[in-house]
């Protein structure tokens, strides 16, 4: 482990995680090599590459990236290439999961979310590692903004529908969000709603524009616009004891993200949120009650 593990501790049960989402990592460079399909890791497990030559020690998933273009191929070859233990995880083949990107997850393992544990979603919930479209982004400015509140609007509207992170509704901003919601879902169903995200992530996709962005996590577009010639080339780096793709401008990526990233700068172990971690056992035992889900224990 590098030399920042003294900067945080990384537990045994850490990196019991970690060997799983590695493990799924390899079948998904697998794939991408067989089929000649660029991908390269993304947000927190690119600066992990470059920073640590693997995990930021606080980090607990691996996210890749890859141009919509890509990305559409993978999500139709992965499917029939990947083992029997894993699961691609999207909108249409899981009921109740409401993102726009998709999680390769092993449903042999836990990874449940204290906020879908709350919302009683009983979607696929193993250890996963999240696969990104970057999408194409308008040169308009005003097109961008358009772009961006309609994707952020429909997103909201979804995940309201699934109770996601448990909306409020005793403001009076809650009550208004929800009697709109009401009013779409009596008119449009589910399907129909995530149609309408789908299709504005992909609506600059025929166009060859300057920018690309990650737009499926709600990031505002300063954060996550980046010039697409940024990701046309990839290169092999070092990730624990494996090698995977990072962009070859990896460095103009992230000094543009996170400013001084080569200043490691810990953060609490519940970065993506209160998760349950088991990396022995499936998580149908803990959504059907033969085992019982403990978030006061620490990864």
């Amino acid at each position: 482990m590098n030399n920042s593990s003294v900067i945080f501790p990384v537990s045994d049960k850490r990196k019991a995680v970690w060997e799983i989402e590695l493990q799924i990592m390899d079948e998904i460079d697998r794939i991408c090599k067989k089929y000649n399909i660029k991908y390269f890791l993304a947000g927190g497990s690119m600066l992990g590459a470059a920073r640590h030559n693997g995990f930021i020690p606080w980090d607990d998933d691996i996210d890749v990236g890859m141009l919509r273009s890509e990305y559409e191929r993978f999500m139709e070859i992965c499917k029939k290439e990947l083992p029997s233990n894993c699961f691609v995880q999207t909108f249409d083949s899981d009921e109740g999961f409401c993102f726009l990107q998709a999680k390769i997850r092993r449903s042999d393992t836990t990874a449940i979310q204290k906020r879908n544990w709350k919302s009683g979603l009983t979607f696929n919930q193993g250890i996963f590692v999240d696969v990104f479209p970057f999408d194409n982004i308008p040169e308009n400015s005003f097109s961008r903004v358009w772009h961006y509140a309609g994707i952020v609007f429909w997103q909201r509207v979804l995940k309201r529908h699934y109770n996601y992170k448990g909306f409020d509704h005793h403001t009076l901003k809650g009550r208004i969000f929800k009697i709109l919601v009401d009013f779409i879902f009596a008119v449009k169903s589910p399907d129909k709603i995530y149609a309408s995200c789908d299709k504005l992530l992909k609506k600059y996709s025929k166009k060859n524009t300057r920018y690309v962005g990650e737009l499926t996590t709600i990031y505002r577009y300063k954060k996550t616009r980046r010039e697409r010639v940024l990701y046309e080339e990839v290169i092999d780096h070092q990730f624990e004891d494996r090698i995977y793709k990072i962009p070859k401008r990896y460095e103009e990526i992230l000094s543009l993200a996170y400013g001084d990233w080569r200043t490691p700068k810990p953060q609490a172990p519940t970065l993506h949120g209160t998760t349950f971690f088991d990396p022995e056992h499936p998580y149908t035992d803990y959504l059907e009650g033969k085992r019982k889900v403990d978030f006061d224990s620490k990864l």
